[in-house]
Order: structure tokens, then C-alpha cells, then sequence
């Protein structure tokens, strides 16, 4: 990746590769995992750490690190990138009425309801397992409104949601 020469250069080598289908710097992914560096990014301008990452995508911390001194070089692209994504989320209003994120773990992945307590990620570990909206409100004695900012939340946040569904499933195996 030649085409601006950052203070890690060697480190990025390493781990970042453009996407050869779609080859452009605002694309770039981590070459282990695919992870698109424009994700990486958009949490950690959310104020994530290099340990959510790790924690969150479940990753070694040296690719984190070779990705976010990718996006220290590539700022501007990666930020319209991520603003991009951004553009296209559902209702936050209906979100941000229901959903907040849990203060004592203040990560995208630990969004709750705000009045039940009941993890997001939770949730829609029910629903992508085959349930519907209403069957997951009725099983958690929840209003289906409530349920739906869940789904809408997770639509906005499906890899922050899908990497921690995934890593209770890895400590519960």
C-alpha cells in the first residue's frame, strides 16, 4: 500500500490490505479477518479503546493497532466512510427512546433497554436464532415497540451486536 507513507508503515504492511474488489483506501480491511478498517474506526471515534476492539471483533491487538494507525493516515476518507454508514440507520429516535448504553460497560455491544435491563445483544441472539419480533416481546414480556428498537439498534450496530453474540457463545462452549 504505497500510497502515503505513515509512521507504522511496516505495521500496516502486515495487516491491512486494500479490497481487491473494491480498491480503494475507504475500503481497506484487516487481511486475517476481512474486519473493514472503516468499522474499526467508527467505534473508536465512538470513544471504543484498542481493547473493545480486540474484545469486540475478537482479534489479536496488533491488527487493531495496524488499523487504527491506518485511519491516524487516512482520516478523512475513512470518517466520510464511516459517516456514509451512518447515513443509512433507521429511527434513532425510536432508539434512543428504548435503548441506552450500559453505563458501568459503555460499548456499542452492551446496549440494554433502557427500562428492563435486558442486553440488546441478547435479544437478537433470540431473533437471528429463527424467532420473530413478536415472539421474542412475548417471550421477554416485552411491548413489541420495544423489541423493534432492539432490531432497529442492531441494524445500525450489527457487527458491534453479531462479534458479542459471538464471543458469548465462544465462553459459553
Amino acid at each position: 500500500m504505497a500510497e502515503k507513507h505513515c509512521q507504522d508503515q511496516a505495521l500496516i504492511d502486515r495487516h491491512v490490505e486494500l479490497d481487491p474488489l473494491q480498491p480503494a483506501v475507504y475500503e481497506a480491511r484487516l487481511i486475517e479477518s476481512s474486519v473493514p478498517i472503516w468499522a474499526l474506526a467508527g467505534h473508536f471515534g465512538q470513544g471504543a479503546t484498542v481493547d473493545d476492539l480486540v474484545f469486540l471483533y475478537q482479534l489479536p491487538r496488533e491488527p487493531v493497532e495496524a488499523a487504527l494507525s491506518f485511519y491516524r493516515c487516512h482520516r478523512e476518507a475513512l470518517d466520510a466512510r464511516v459517516a456514509e454508514n451512518h447515513r443509512i440507520s433507521p429511527d434513532e429516535a425510536t432508539i434512543n427512546e428504548y435503548i441506552e448504553l450500559n453505563p458501568d460497560r459503555p460499548a456499542l455491544y452492551e446496549a440494554r433497554l433502557k427500562e428492563e435491563k435486558v442486553p440488546v445483544w441478547a435479544l437478537i441472539g433470540y431473533y437471528l436464532g429463527g424467532a420473530t419480533a413478536k415472539e421474542v416481546a412475548e417471550d421477554y414480556d416485552l411491548p413489541l415497540d420495544v423489541v423493534e428498537a432492539a432490531i432497529a439498534y442492531y441494524e445500525c450496530h450489527s457487527e458491534a451486536i453479531e462479534a458479542r453474540i459471538n464471543a458469548n457463545h465462544s465462553v459459553r462452549a
